[in-house]
């Protein structure tokens, strides 16, 4: 038989435990080869389900209920052994089940291994958090005041150490023990320095934090426990500022600004990485939001400027733990108010103003030269309409809501001017835009703020740009001069219906038209020759060109379309465009119309050799002639092309 149980806790990692099958081989010999067959089961069911660690649980309490009483707490020892890495609620289910199965049934308990198995839990991350309080019963149990208040000491390490979220009610319990074990508040105030600076990036409870810095601030611990106070870095749904108030209290921001204290890797480095942490932060419904750092980190890089100016390392505070980027106006005045070199990753990162809920008076930031376009430009976007809501664009500019600044002033002055050169400088539809623009950014303060805006304004007079546009031409006009003196010259050039032919690829008919002017006799003509047309062109099969006859409605690029079935051509305007294609039609018809190869229409008279013709309905794709000619259908082209 073992004699010490705590023997039974595994060696080479808690993954490849068998304490349950050694237990059942020392106590229990006759199921020996049943408890290694359930351990075996274990490691392969593990191994099924270990993205759903839960599933194991669930798969191995139904396992649990067909053992005896006295191997449940060792089978449950056993799979939270092998569950620790997975979270600390598969591996504390298991471990609260081991503890009720003690309990519940009267089985006696070797409280070695229990102290042992129990540090093996902390230390694993899966200790829950409401067997805290069993164990530490337990431990003044079973040991006498002095050494169970150093167990205890040593399973909170181990727990602070992992991991796990520590209990919200730890200060209060270490102050119990503590004074149990005789001891004051100074040795409470040394163990909860101790168990706290080994925590490393993980959700510590705002009211731990509260708490310790009661304690710590009356009893400041030592530089090296401060040391890792400041690595701390709490996680979770916190913007820090718990944190930073107990390193206030503890005297640990003092070191820090009196050099006696340097953070890893610097001061520079742990701001940026104090703004990484707590830029944004996890939200109850899922998501992440930014929110606003606490006025005690403000304060901070105040009081931190003198180390961070002599370091002469630029300080990066658009980072975030997520994939996020973005300067906060507050944290970087703070930075520039306090002399302090910052990265600026380029214009394209955008910046984050509080309004209202703003910390500081952002004068540092908006005298920057780099920096303070853009915090204008930012304030100025808060004023116009949000993409997620309906409110309409609010009246006045950056001075609005940031009065009495210079630097702002500046830039809003810059901006009123650009403004002012357009409706000075500009056309008529851009002076309308700039002096609707005017209308509601010069509010009253801003009005008060820009001197000389008045003179300015009544410089730029609106008639200037009525004038040049009238000289330049309005495509809206009914006649505009110069597109007419350029169709005239085009007119001209057109001497005879030959040179339009072999120039355009025309055909006689519509050569003859065009260069006989567009006349009733000239439409008379077409009527009479054979109806509609169809010019080929660059899309599609169609060639375009300039439109005969300009006007209001030619708005895009001239081309000619076809009517399909009328005698009249209709003229390019929008929407007026022809279906594109043309078929192939058989070699041995030919049009009388006079269309050429290069025109089709459907209302053409087609003759064939045999001497029939017809000119079908608008529509229709088949006739015969008196000479027993057929249009050509469907079936005629397809033979015509295999042919």
């Amino acid at each position: 038989m073992i004699v010490s149980l705590d023997a039974l806790l595994p060696v080479s990692g808690p993954h490849s435990s068998t304490t349950y099958a050694d237990w059942v081989a020392a106590h229990d010999p006759g199921a020996a080869g049943v408890a290694r067959d359930l351990v075996e089961d274990m490691r392969t069911e593990l191994a099924r389900s270990r993205h759903k660690p839960g599933r194991f649980v669930d798969r191995m309490t139904a396992r649990a209920r067909r053992l005896p009483a006295a191997h449940l707490p060792w089978f449950w020892d056993t799979v939270g052994h092998r569950l620790i890495g997975y979270g600390s609620r598969p591996g504390g289910r298991a471990y609260a089940a081991a503890r009720a199965a003690e309990a519940e049934h009267g089985l006696p308990v070797d409280p070695g291994y229990r102290r042992a198995n129990a540090l093996l839990f902390a230390a694993g991350g899966a200790m829950p958090a409401k067997e805290f309080g069993a164990h530490q019963r337990f431990l003044a149990d079973t040991l006498d005041p002095a050494a169970a208040h150093t167990a205890l000491e040593a399973f909170l390490t181990a727990w602070a150490g992992s991991r796990a979220d520590l209990p919200a009610d730890l200060v209060r319990r270490v102050r119990a023990s503590a004074k149990a074990a005789g001891h004051g508040d100074e040795e409470a105030a040394r163990m909860v320095g101790a168990i706290l600076s080994v925590t490393r990036e993980k959700s510590v409870p705002e009211a731990l934090l509260t708490a310790a810095e009661t304690v710590l601030t009356a009893r400041p611990p030592a530089d090296a426990v401060l040391a890792g106070l400041v690595e701390v870095f709490p996680a979770g749904v916190t913007d820090g500022g718990a944190w930073l108030r107990m390193l206030i209290g503890c005297g640990a921001a003092e070191a820090m600004e009196a050099g006696r204290l340097v953070p890893e890797g610097g001061l520079v480095h742990w701001v940026g990485r104090s703004v990484c942490m707590y830029q944004y932060a996890l939200q109850s419904g899922g998501g992440v939001a930014r929110q606003p750092l606490p006025a005690e980190f403000l304060d901070l890089v105040g009081r931190l400027g003198p180390r961070l100016r002599a370091g002469g390392t630029p300080v990066a505070v658009h980072t975030t733990r997520y994939h996020y980027q973005g300067f906060d106006a507050d944290v970087l005045d703070a930075c520039l108010a306090a002399g302090v070199a910052v990265v600026d990753p380029g214009p394209e990162v955008r910046m984050r103003f509080w309004g209202e809920g703003s910390r500081r008076d952002l004068a540092a930031l908006a005298a920057d030269p780099v920096f303070g376009p853009r915090l204008e430009g930012t304030v100025h976007a808060d004023l116009l309409p949000g993409h997620w809501t309906v409110r309409p664009r609010r009246s006045g500019s950056a001075v609005t809501l940031l009065p009495g600044i210079e630097g702002i002033a500046h830039e809003v002055a810059v901006r009123v001017g650009k403004l002012v050169d357009t409706v000075a400088g500009g056309g008529m539809a851009g002076a309308e835009e700039a002096v609707a623009e005017l209308e509601t950014l010069l509010d009253r303060p801003t009005v008060a703020a820009l001197d000389g805006i008045v003179d300015a304004l009544a410089e730029a007079a609106g008639p200037g740009a009525l004038r040049r546009s009238l000289a330049a031409g309005l495509p809206e006009e009914l006649a505009w001069p110069a597109l007419e003196s350029v169709y005239a010259e085009f007119a001209e050039s057109a001497k005879s219906a030959d040179a339009l032919e072999a120039d355009l690829g025309l055909g006689e008919v519509w050569a003859r038209r065009l260069a006989g002017g567009y006349g009733a006799a000239a439409d008379s003509a077409v009527e009479a020759a054979g109806g509609s047309w169809r010019r080929r062109g660059t899309a599609a099969g169609w060639r375009s060109g300039p439109c005969p006859r300009p006007g209001p409605s030619c708005r895009t690029a001239p081309r000619w379309v076809s009517t399909s079935g009328r005698s009249r051509a209709r003229w390019c305007g929008p929407g007026r465009t022809g279906r594109p294609g043309i078929p192939q039609w058989p070699a041995r018809w030919t049009c009388t119309s006079g269309c050429g190869p290069n025109w089709r229409a459907r209302s053409c008279c087609w003759r064939c050799p045999a001497g029939g013709s017809r000119t079908p309905r608008r529509g229709s794709r088949s006739g015969s002639g008196p000479g027993g000619c057929r249009w050509p259908g469907t079936t005629a082209r397809r033979r015509a092309r295999s042919r």
